[in-house]
């Protein structure tokens, strides 16, 4: 069986480094997913803004009915600011807190029951 392995984040920085990581030791047949990507990979490119819980719950539903399973799950997406706190506004701090926090949360509980084998959570 195919190993799977999805990442958010995985077209700069350390993303973009696990990504190569995984792409040089994945066998033929493994599927990786990532959230976007400037650059083509042997790998399945899908675009969503993790900020986004309905964007997010797109992905997850892509990657299981493309995959069926999830064995890694890299939650490598996040953003931070330049602003003082103090100049934050209200929905620069969702932004954050829903990119860094809520959604992959959520993300986790979606991908859970295909990551499970034999009754437990790899």
């Amino acid at each position: 069986m195919s190993k799977v392995t999805v990442i958010t984040g995985g077209t700069s920085g350390i993303g973009r480094g696990i990504v190569e990581k995984i792409l040089a030791n994945s066998a033929e047949d493994d599927l990786i997913f990532a959230t976007y990507a400037h650059n083509a990979y042997k790998a399945i490119i899908l675009k969503a803004d993790m900020s986004s819980y309905d964007d997010m719950m797109n992905f997850v539903g892509e990657v299981k009915e493309k995959a069926g399973h999830v064995d890694w799950l890299i939650s490598n997406a996040g953003i931070s600011t330049y602003d003082k706190f103090q100049d934050y506004t209200f929905e620069e701090w969702n932004n954050i807190v829903n990119t860094n926090l809520s959604v992959p949360v959520f993300m986790v509980k979606e991908f859970m029951p295909v990551m499970t084998e034999g009754g437990r959570v790899l």
